[in-house]
């Protein structure tokens, strides 16, 4: 019995311990399901909770500056509302959770202690006060400088006459100091544009230019088109200043110029020269004859063509080379040798070509040629042949086929100096020998039979007169800052013409019933009434011309570096 009662209490206890582990298990489970309830009423806190303060805290200094709008960088943990209190404020007045930069509006030189910032959640909360730490904004010295200047063309080595040039500054410009000229061609206002070292410059349509880039880059616009072939530069005077009153720490002018294309309806062609060197000669003087073209350069070359477009290169001994002309199925170029006094002549159509020493007088031997011509039908009782002129009124004539140009037989010789000036050019028409140099001196000379005879001519200009030619019976010269002047009397007496340029023309040449002169930065004139009136012609190029030559059908003109220029 005692057993049975044993047995039963011991089966109601397990039962009792089952119970009770159930309950403690579905207590487990309700827990887990439901993590906010709590056998004390007690409501847990998630992230999106906004009742309590944000907490903020200064993250990136500002320390010492010039900068007059500083940034200062500060953390929150919560978005919300800014509060600018102190000295500082700012136009950006929201903050997000985590780092927040913001640009304080224009502070002026001085040291701030006072500035502090709060930040009130969507809840109305605000974070503590952070106070900013002390910083100094000092004043600006430093000087502005322009770090571009160009044009707005993507291609900048031809430019289209219509385009725009813009300066770009390092920093923000005070507008009010960026200006142009718009009256006229003077070179005024802080921005200048010009193609003839800023003696003139180019008049802009608003004499405020437009600024871009925080008003970094500003943009000129030219009144009107640019020229044809013409090189401009871009000049930034000391008058620009920055937004805190610093000028420009030095005047700036462009390293290169931006060239404008050429004219489609230009006057000539510019074709390939024959020299392969770093350093391309000028070619001085350009002849024609036997349906050849001849040039001579100033590096004592000779360049021969039979079509002006394809040109072979020719070694001389000589030093320079400044004069060439042909007459009487012979090409005779003269300049300076090693020895003084240079002659080259070639009688196969500039194939071939031998030195002719011009032995004169040992006063004359270091002292070159610089232009020649060839007389036909004198009254000469050797008929026909070749003067030359140069260094310190030199005038010698050659009447063997310019064999030799010297004072040493009876049938040879040099005309009696009447000018100690350089002659730099010579023609010869009508029986008559014209010859022009330095300070618009002009000799006439005739031939009486035995010698040159040459007299000094009354002059209408004191420029440099650098070359002159005849055609349809009259002499026309042309010299420095453009002038031009004319004979019809045989080279008796002289008149001025009106010049349409001041560039400094350098040679001249007739055919066809027309005078063309060249010049300096590819100055081409052309007159048909007998050099009464010349006209400009559109350029090619930028680079000096010196020699011009009429030959099939053409003009043909020759120049610095190389350039060759054959009519249209």
């Amino acid at each position: 019995m005692k057993t049975l009662i044993s047995r039963l209490i011991i089966i109601f206890s397990i039962a009792v311990m089952v119970t009770s582990c159930s309950s403690s298990e579905e207590s487990s489970t309700t827990a887990t399901d439901n993590p906010t309830t709590t056998t004390d009423n007690t409501t847990t806190t998630t992230d999106d909770d906004t009742t309590s303060a944000p907490s903020i805290y200064e993250v990136t200094p500002i320390s010492i500056t010039t900068d007059t709008t500083p940034d200062i960088v500060f953390n929150s943990d919560q978005a919300g509302t800014i509060t600018f209190g102190g000295t500082c404020s700012s136009s950006n007045t929201s903050a997000v959770s985590g780092n927040n930069t913001i640009t304080l509006s224009t502070l002026g030189v001085g040291s701030y202690t006072d500035c502090t910032i709060i930040v009130t959640n969507s809840s109305g909360t605000p974070s503590n006060t952070l106070t900013i730490l002390s910083f100094t904004i000092e004043a600006d010295s430093t000087a502005p400088s322009v770090s571009s200047s160009s044009t707005t063309a993507d291609n900048q080595s031809s430019i289209s006459p219509t385009d725009n040039f813009t300066v770009t500054f390092n920093e923000e410009m005070d507008t009010s100091t960026i200006t142009t000229n718009t009256s006229d061609t003077s070179c005024s206002g802080s921005l200048q544009v010009s193609s003839d070292s800023f003696n003139t410059c180019v008049q802009m349509s608003s004499s405020s230019p437009i600024s871009s880039n925080s008003n970094k880059t500003y943009t000129l616009d030219p009144n009107d088109n640019l020229s044809y072939v013409t090189s401009y530069s871009i000049r930034v005077t000391t008058g620009v200043k920055d937004t805190t009153g610093n000028s420009l720490g030095y005047q700036y002018n462009s390293s290169s110029a931006s060239t404008t294309s050429i004219d489609p309806n230009r006057w000539g062609d510019i074709k390939t020269h024959p020299y392969t060197g770093y350093s391309i000669p000028n070619i001085r003087s350009v002849s024609f004859g036997n349906n050849t073209y001849v040039a001579a350069d100033q590096s004592g070359n000779i360049l021969v063509s039979s079509d002006a477009s394809s040109w072979t290169l020719k070694d001389t001994d000589a030093s320079r080379l400044y004069g060439v002309v042909f007459g009487n199925d012979i090409f005779v170029a003269a300049g300076l040798g090693l020895d003084g006094a240079y002659i080259v002549r070639s009688t196969d159509d500039g194939s071939n070509w031998s030195e002719e020493n011009p032995t004169l007088y040992d006063r004359y031997t270091t002292n070159n040629f610089y232009a020649l011509t060839y007389a036909e039908n004198t009254t000469s009782s050797n008929n026909d042949y070749f003067v030359a002129v140069g260094a310190k009124g030199k005038i010698a004539r050659a009447p063997d086929n310019g064999s030799k140009f010297a004072q040493s037989q009876g049938n040879i010789y040099e005309a009696y100096r009447q000018t100690e000036n350089y002659l730099l050019g010579v023609a010869y028409g009508n029986q008559s020998f014209v010859a022009v140099g330095e300070d618009g001196k002009i000799l006439k000379g005739a031939d009486n039979g035995t010698r040159n005879v040459w007299a000094t001519m009354t002059s209408p200009t004191t420029v440099d007169l650098n070359g002159v030619t005849f055609g349809n019976n009259t002499f026309v010269g042309v010299g420095d800052n453009g002038t031009i002047v004319r004979s019809t009397d045989n080279g008796t007496s002289w008149d001025n013409v009106t010049s349409p340029t001041t560039q400094g023309l350098q040679g001249i040449g007739f055919g066809n019933s027309t005078f063309i002169a060249v010049g300096a930065s590819g100055t081409i004139l052309k007159s048909t009434d007998n050099g009464t009136s010349f006209s400009s012609l559109n350029r090619s190029t930028t680079l000096g011309l010196y020699g011009v030559v009429y030959g099939t059908n053409k003009f043909v003109v020759t120049g610095s570096a190389g350039t060759i220029i054959v009519e249209r």
